[in-house]
């Protein structure tokens, strides 16, 4: 390819997106030059219908002449999410909303389709019974946090410590609590993991001569 063919180019791994002068290449054109890149390396290419592309999680449109963005989803996503009433750190059930909620407010994308993921989320929210209200004080939050201006960098003297709790229940917030004067950033981690229950380690005997480890497993 020619320099100047090239509009615009972004790439993240193994996804690429391309906006090229059609006057001047095709899509044929640059296929045949990705193969050239490595003969071990096959791409696919997708071309836009009907004037957009789902790249990423981003849905790009073409709106009279300007590109447009909006959030994409596969048709095979669920709102499989940490159910509000599980013995879970808040933190932990309400990280789904929080990373939904952070896309919304900062990505580039229209109006209508930040009301579009908006209704999205109360769905998802509802349906896993969390209180409305939560999820809209999450959202003030967020955009709280996004209009304010960044911090300078933090001396080495003032950095703040992380200190991991096992969350076996409300109370040992109690317990928890006892540390925010202390300079320690509190995180918590769950009592019961899908590895814990299936697995135990390997024997001490094992001689461990790669980076496989191996794991003796129990069915339940």
């Amino acid at each position: 390819m020619e320099k100047g063919e090239i509009l615009y180019l972004r790439r993240y791994v193994d996804d690429t997106f391309i906006i090229f002068y059609q006057n001047q290449t095709n899509e044929e054109i640059i296929s045949k030059h990705l193969k050239k890149v490595h003969k071990y390396l096959e791409f696919k290419l997708t071309e836009e219908e009907i004037e957009n592309l789902n790249y990423m999680d981003f849905s790009i449109s073409r709106l009279n002449g300007n590109p447009s963005l909006g959030i994409y989803r596969k048709t095979t996503q669920t709102d499989t999410t940490i159910h509000s009433i599980y013995n879970q750190p808040k933190e932990h059930k309400l990280a789904t909303n929080l990373f939904h909620i952070n896309a919304m407010i900062t990505l580039p994308i229209v109006e209508q389709c930040k009301q579009q993921e908006w209704k999205f989320i109360l769905f998802i929210a509802k349906n896993k019974v969390f209180p409305l209200q939560m999820i809209h004080s999450l959202k003030d939050k967020i955009r709280q946090k996004t209009n304010k201006k960044p911090k300078l960098l933090v001396h080495e003297h003032e950095r703040r410590k992380n200190c991991s709790f096992t969350y076996y229940g409300p109370l040992i917030r109690k317990v928890t609590n006892l540390f925010k004067h202390t300079g320690c950033s509190i995180f918590f981690r769950a009592t019961v993991a899908l590895c814990s229950l299936l697995c135990n380690k390997a024997p001490q005997d094992v001689k461990k001569t790669s980076g496989i480890h191996r794991l003796k497993c129990k069915i339940m």
